[in-house]
């Protein structure tokens, strides 16, 4: 597998400062946006996720409305980091 392009540890943390410093923004991150900023592709995201949620350092926060290839809406999945208590 090539070397991403951030470790794992600082997107977690670098999720956690977006997630707090953004009021206005999205409340969480599809899996191609974590793919696009680690720069890995999709199926090593999820496996990633996978393991962050399982582990609780990452929570499903819901679904997002896009507009796909076809032109139809679809649900994608959103996760956003959980802070450390």
């Amino acid at each position: 597998m090539p070397e991403p392009v951030i470790r794992l540890d600082e997107w977690l943390a670098e999720l956690e400062r977006a997630s707090a410093s953004s009021a206005t923004g999205p409340d969480g991150y599809t899996a191609e946006e974590i793919a696009e900023r680690m720069g890995i592709g999709h199926r090593a995201v999820m496996y990633h996720v996978k393991e962050w949620v399982r582990e609780r350092r990452m929570e499903f926060v819901g679904l997002r409305k896009v507009v796909n290839v076809t032109g139809r809406i679809s649900r994608i999945p959103v996760y956003r980091p959980v802070a450390d208590k």
